[in-house]
Order: C-alpha cells, then structure tokens, then sequence
C-alpha cells in the first residue's frame, strides 16, 4: 500500500473513533441542539371546604400547546408541556370537574423547569344538572302546630346549597340535593310569613342514600298564636340594594381592607319597605374562586324589611357578583346584581421575575439595538398587583428606562446598546420594586435577568484543516480500518467572547470544483434566539459525489477548496480549508 495513504488511513481512523465515541454520548445527529424542554406544573384540586377532589380534567387551551392529565385521589396532578427554551409564554390551563365551577388559571412559563400552583379551589356548581346517582331526594310534611293543618307556601332552604324548595297545598315538600361525597350534617330551615322559623338538623347524609330521605313531620308555631292570613298587598315584591361599606376589598392577610357589609331593602309592590319578617338568600353568583365568602347567607329582614351581610375577601383577586334572592312558591324575586371588587396585594418576592424579549442582541458591533425587559409583579397569592405599582429597571450595560408601571402584572422597559459595554458580553438588568414588608426602596425585592450583548462573526478552530477522500474506498472490504469515503470537520462560530450569534445567524458551505457533497449540523433556518455555547460548536461531513451527481459528468481527482461563511445581524465572516479527493 502507499505510504502516503496508509498514514492518511491511521490518522483519519482515529478522528473517526473519537467521533463515535462523541455521537453515542451526545446521541446527536445533522439536527443540532434540541430546542424544546419540558415545563412540569404541579398542583393540587381541592374544593373550598379543603377537601380533595380526585379525578378533576387539567388541560393546557393554550394555542400550539397541547397537554392534559387528571388529579389523583389526593388530589395531586402533574402535567408536562413541551415549551421553548428560555422563551416567556403564558399557559392557559383549564381545571374542571363535573359538579363544580370549571377554573382557568394562566401560568407564566419561562423554559423547562418546575412550576408549582398550590392548591387550586373549586367551588361546587350547585345549580349544575344532577345525575340520578348524585341526588338525594330530602322530603317531608310541614303542618300548623295549633290545629294540625298542613301549611303550604313554607319555603324550606339549607345551609348546604343554594337550592330551595316550597310545601303544597298538603304540606309536602320535596328538594333535590346534590351529594358527591358524605356531609357530616346539613341543617335545614322552615320559613312562612306569620309563623316562627324551625330548624332541623340530618346528619350523615352520603350518596348511599339514593332512596331518600323523609324528615318526617315539621310542626310550625303561629307567631301570633293563631294562624295569620298573608296581606296580599303587603308581601316582598323587589329587592332593592342600598349600600355597601366598601366596594373595593383586598385581598386578605395584606393589610387591606378583608370585607364589606352589605344593606339591601324588601319592598312591597308599592315600593314601600315591608315590615313582617322575610328570608332572603345572599350569596356569590360569581367570583374569582379565592375562598371569598357570604359570611351570613340566610338573613330574616328586621323592621325596617333591611337584611345586611358581611362579604369576606379570599386569596384571588377579582370582580364578585352578589345576588340576593327571597325564593317564594311561584317565582324568585331576585335584586339587582351587586360588583365588589376585591383587588390583589403589594408584591412578593417569590413572584417577581424579570424576561427579556431577546436573549441575544448584536449589542458590540452595532449600537441603539433595543430589547424590551418585562417584569412580570404578583402578590404572595400570585394575583397581578394593582395596575400603576411601580417597578424600577437598572442595568450593567448599555442603558435602560429607569421605570416602569405595572399593566395586567407586568411592567415593560427598554434596553439600549450603546457605552458602556460588558467586557464578557454579558448585560445583567436588574428589576426593583417595593415589597409588602418594605419600608424604603431599598429594603425592595430584586429581581435579574441576563442579556447578551453579541459581538462581530467569527470562524475559528477549524479542525482538522485539511482532509483526504478516497472515493473508491469500500468499507466493507477493509471493516478495521478508518472510512478513508467521507471526512468529519469541526468548527466555531462565535464572537470573540466564545459567545453565540443573534437569532437569524446562517451558514453557507460551498466546494469548489463541486465534486463533494457537505451535511451540517448547523440548524437550516439559522441559530436561535440563545446564549447557550452549544451553538457555537458544529461540525460538517464531506463526503465525495457520485459520478451521476457531478455536473460535468467526469470523474475528478485533485485538491477542493471548501468556503464557509456566516452572515446575519452581527455582520458577515468566511473561512476555507482545502482538502484532497481521489476519484479511483
């Protein structure tokens, strides 16, 4: 064998083993680095009372993402959506369990990672229909305790739900309750015009009872001692809503305002305010699902026919919708709705983060290339803060608008390159803002994030920087000896920091003559927004062209001179190595 080409076949045989050995641990291939990771969102469903809820629906409806998975029996989930990496998104997540009022929280995602929500409250949906394996029917008989005479127009309410029933003309009365799971007790209250309110109480009342459950009979005791007739023209008509002692609330446990009392007035048809004693229901039609609470739902009306209940905020900011309601036999006369707005915190240092829109600006080569820096600002229940909080933006690099005001949770800025310059590349912003607990603004919370300033394209530590192809060379003959076939060269594309390009980088490879055909590992449609050094080692294999490939139909055998080059926002950069191909 020639000498020259038995030392060429040595050498190259050694690069290719140290080759392999780089593919079986990196598992690569020609696709480059994996641009997506794993975001994992845990959390826990659980109803107001604190109890579990098993087997609730977790989805991501957030568009180009795709997700979902079920709460275990403690009510545990774990759901794991493939994101970009190192890019800000919001995830809009469903939580909705049959028998309950579906949830949808959004979870701000940076990369992969561990994003932990706590626990997630339901509130049952008591007006959802109810399977006949679910409801439990709770019946009885009401009568006059004076002369046994059943009482009809009793409305009958509970402490359990929202749901009402009234007697007929015989007294019966049934009422349909939905049961998911045992209550230990639910008490159950009596209401006429001209008779004393009664109370019952059932204990242990589990959906085993599909049967149902007769309470027997319900003696009501004339408030005047005989049986009153009811005034046809003095009987609740409207609800009207006077007053509320705040209509703004906070959040609780921040120091703000926790609740509101408020007044409404039953009227006759008149207008005039009644003066016989009435229930009225007041309770939540909608909220944010916080844990905010009617404090006193069944209210008898005093003499002024005005009931008053006490509204607590929770740990949710957001608009509550309150309904008051007096259920009669025909129809439910119902007030107007009222809105609290219960608004969220100060911030809290373990929601506070800081994101930029670019990882990577050609900051060193050109000067006024802008990034816009966003801190996203929460309270300790991870709630927006109030819109207008204020956030303040410093830099180690270039310069930056030195403040900004919150709007749906996030404060926005703008990063400018320019002097001074990071001698590494690397621009920390940092983000500060006044905390729950702080006094000054220098007792605030900080939060950072990193931006690279990228500098001007170079090629460099190409290896090795000069090949040998043998194109007659057939492995399968020689299966010890190196792939004499093909050449593997490595090589950077960086700034003279060893840092990555900006996003848009694009490599072009030509041979010259065109005998050899080249695959890269440089990704097609150019680097990522990154700063990750992994983008900025690549390699190229050279691999000699069929005869029917080569376009003037000849065979060649000689030296080939190969270009690369770099172009994109950091400026242009080329390179050649020059190699040597035999035909036969």
């Amino acid at each position: 064998m020639n000498e020259k080409i038995r030392d060429v076949i040595h050498i190259t045989f050694s690069a290719v083993f140290v080759f392999s050995i780089f593919l079986y641990i990196s598992c690569g291939d020609l696709t480059g680095p994996e641009k997506k990771e794993t975001a994992t969102i845990t959390g826990y469903v659980m109803d107001n009372s604190g109890k579990s809820i098993s087997g609730a629906s977790i989805v991501v409806t957030s568009e180009g993402y795709s997700a979902s998975t079920t709460s275990n029996d403690t009510g545990y989930f774990e759901l794991n959506v493939k994101v970009e990496l190192d890019t800000m998104i919001t995830l809009e997540i469903d939580i909705n369990k049959y028998g309950y009022e579906k949830e949808t929280i959004p979870v701000y995602v940076t990369g992969g990672g561990d994003y932990q929500l706590g626990e997630i409250l339901l509130k049952i949906d008591y007006y959802a229909p109810m399977p006949e394996q679910e409801r439990i029917e709770i019946s009885g008989r009401i009568y006059d305790s004076n002369t046994n005479e059943p009482i009809s127009k009793v409305v009958v309410l509970t402490d359990f739900s929202s749901r009402w029933a009234t007697s007929d003309s015989a007294g019966y009365f049934s009422l349909g309750l939905k049961i998911i799971e045992p209550v230990r007790e639910i008490n159950f209250t009596f209401n006429k015009d001209g008779y004393v309110s009664a109370t019952k109480t059932k204990y242990w009342i589990s959906p085993s009872d599909s049967e149902g459950i007769n309470l027997g009979e319900i003696r009501l005791t004339p408030a005047t001692g005989e049986v009153c007739k009811e005034d046809a023209t003095h009987k609740p008509s409207s609800i009207a809503f006077i007053s509320a002692t705040h209509k703004e609330l906070n959040v609780k446990e921040v120091g703000g305002i926790e609740e509101t009392i408020l007044t409404f007035e039953v009227r006759d048809s008149s207008g005039t305010p009644i003066d016989i004693d009435t229930t009225v229901i007041v309770s939540i039609l909608h909220g944010p699902g916080g844990g905010e609470t009617i404090s006193n739902k069944f209210i008898r009306t005093n003499n002024k026919g005005q009931v008053e209940a006490r509204l607590v905020s929770g740990i949710k900011a957001g608009v509550v919708q309150i309904l008051a309601t007096i259920p009669t036999e025909d129809i439910e006369i119902r007030s107007q709705l009222v809105i609290i707005v219960i608004h969220s915190g100060l911030p809290d240092e373990s929601h506070f983060s800081l994101a930029a829109e670019y990882l990577n600006i050609p900051g060193l080569v050109k000067f006024g290339v802008t990034d816009n820096i966003t801190a996203y600002v929460g309270d300790k229940y991870g709630n927006y803060v109030k819109d207008g909080t204020a956030v303040y933006f410093t830099t180690t690099g270039g310069m930056i608008y030195g403040a900004g005001f919150t709007q749906g949770g996030e404060a926005t800025s703008i990063l400018k390159s320019c002097e001074p310059l990071p001698e590494d590349g690397i621009v920390t912003v940092f983000a500060k803002t006044a905390n729950r607990t702080a006094n000054t603004i220098n007792d605030s919370i900080v939060a950072r994030s990193t931006v690279l300033f990228s500098g001007a394209p170079m090629i460099r530590n190409i290896h090795p920087q000069d090949f040998y192809i043998i194109k007659s060379y057939d492995p399968n003959l020689h299966p010890s000896a190196y792939d004499s076939s093909r050449a593997t060269v490595y090589f950077e594309v960086e700034d003279e920091n060893g840092n990555p390009l900006a996003s848009g980088t694009k490599l072009s490879i030509t041979p010259n003559p065109d005998a050899v055909s080249i695959s890269t590992n440089f990704p097609t449609n150019g680097l990522p927004d990154t700063q990750d050094t992994t983008y900025t080692n690549f390699k190229m294999i050279i691999v000699g062209k069929k005869l029917e490939d080569i376009l003037s139909g000849e065979e060649y055998t000689g030296s080939v001179t190969i270009s690369i080059s770099v172009s994109g926002p950091n400026g242009r950069a080329s390179a050649n190595i020059v190699g040597f191909i035999q035909a036969e």
